[in-house]
């Protein structure tokens, strides 16, 4: 109750909320509820404007052991509406909590815990999100990739995915006002990929425009 007067007075700040190890939670539920790809970047520019080092590779290690929870959508049978029918966000933070997949210690803008605040929240009924002892995947549905297509880094939702490695030759484009260019003269066939450079939320909303 203390701290919660001290949020309202204005005694707790943004920095004592973000912390490295706030992040890595962000993290965990992104990864349990199947992955949300801008997620990554976002996560590592609040990092960046709080000071702290979190980037992709941060991501990546929270990801890979973290489980798929939520059977949400587009890779899974529910939506949101339907995590909202069962209890919202809590049910999933409650599920992470009872299975050690995250960090009860963090202070929520309350100024409660994250344990304090959903430790008591109700459990997971099993279809829309699952216990973390009966995960729907051991690890996350989301992927970072690296290699020499993306030697920084790339992001893809796994999620629901039945095929997870492919192998083949690959259409490159450097740019996203040409990576539809060669596809409409010639379409890409079964068995083979395309790889478009991307920046922004603003780039895949051009692309978009252009493949339709």
């Amino acid at each position: 109750m203390a701290r919660s007067r001290s949020a309202r007075c204005g005694g707790l700040r943004p920095r004592d909320i973000v912390t490295r190890v706030a992040l890595a939670n962000a993290c965990a539920v992104v990864a349990a509820t199947g992955g949300l790809t801008n997620a990554a970047p976002h996560i590592a520019a609040i990092a960046h404007e709080a000071g702290i080092r979190f980037d992709i590779d941060d991501v990546d290690a929270v990801s890979r052991r973290t489980p798929l929870l939520a059977d949400l959508r587009p890779g899974g049978r529910f939506t949101a509406k339907d995590v909202h029918d069962v209890g919202g966000t809590a049910v999933i933070l409650r599920a992470l909590l009872d299975g050690g997949h995250l960090d009860g210690s963090c202070l929520t803008v309350t100024g409660a815990t994250i344990a304090e605040t959903y430790g008591a929240a109700a459990g997971p009924g099993g279809a829309v999100v699952r216990s973390a002892a009966a995960p729907l995947a051991s690890d996350d549905g989301l992927a970072v990739l690296k290699g020499n297509l993306c030697p920084s880094a790339a992001l893809i939702k796994t999620a629901g995915l039945a095929v997870l490695v492919h192998e083949g030759p690959a259409r490159l484009a450097s740019a996203r006002r040409t990576a539809f260019v060669p596809s409409r003269r010639a379409p890409i066939r079964p068995a083979r990929c395309g790889s478009c450079a991307m920046r922004a939320q603003s780039a895949a909303r051009e692309c978009a425009r252009c493949s339709a």
